[in-house]
């Protein structure tokens, strides 16, 4: 549930503790269709330390898979 690791992030005292989070409403997906919505929100907001917006160390799928899932380079930041 997204409730537990909001939560967590709360308890954390990071910089993440003072965001604000809002699920995103999907139905039925698989592990792998959630990592890839995932890393395409990844690619369009940015990884932090690469001068994008999200707090994400990594991205969830590693480039050299993008082409096999349909993952394009979006750069928006």
């Amino acid at each position: 549930m997204p409730e537990i690791r909001f939560n967590e992030h709360y308890l954390s005292k990071t910089e993440r503790s003072f965001l604000t989070y809002k699920p995103i409403t999907t139905r039925n997906l698989s592990r792998i269709q959630a990592r890839i919505i995932e890393q395409r929100l990844i690619n369009y907001y940015g990884i932090g330390n690469n001068g994008g917006t999200l707090f994400n160390k990594i991205n969830s799928i590693s480039p050299r898979y993008w082409d096999k899932w349909g993952i394009t380079i979006i750069i928006r930041f």
